[in-house]
Parts: C-alpha cells; structure tokens; sequence
C-alpha cells in the first residue's frame, strides 16, 4: 500500500462530485466535505509533488465549492488528518 497521489485523488473528488449530484445534491456523497473544521482531510503522497517539509493533503472546500490541495506543516496535530492508502489490483 501507498499514500494515494494527486491524480488519482483528483480522480475520486470528480467521481464523488458525479455521484453528489446523481444522488439530488447529497453532500455525504462528496470525499472529504469540509464545512465545520470537524471533517477530515486526505494526505496525499508527495512523489510526484515539488521537494517540501510540509504534508501536502487534500479536501473538498464547501465554503467555496472547489476541491483544495495544500500544505501543512508536519507537527500539525489536528484530528481531520486521513491516510488514504491506493492498493493495486491486478
């Protein structure tokens, strides 16, 4: 298993955003919702990522209804943190 990259993430928010609307607008369909701070969000692997300390994550920002990627800092101690893992089947 592996932290999952920025593409395939990419990837699962726009599935999660088809299937958002194909259930009348239900937001426990979208991946990391993020609305009250009490959510979680995804660490992503940072291979394909510019060298940095920072452990880059991504969300989906229901404040500005777009999906987020960024930073933080590794110390952070925060509750909302998710490994996602990827697991290829072949």
């Amino acid at each position: 298993m592996r932290l999952i990259n920025v593409h395939e993430y990419a990837a699962l928010q726009q599935r999660s955003l088809r299937e958002h609307q194909k259930a009348g607008n239900d937001t426990s369909k979208i991946v990391d919702f993020y609305k009250t701070g009490n959510e979680v969000i995804t660490c992503l692997d940072d291979a394909d990522l510019t060298d940095s300390s920072l452990v880059a994550y991504g969300s989906f920002n229901a404040e500005y209804r777009k999906v987020r990627f960024a930073a933080s800092d590794p110390a952070n101690t925060g509750g909302d943190l998710r490994w996602r893992p990827s697991v290829q089947f072949l």
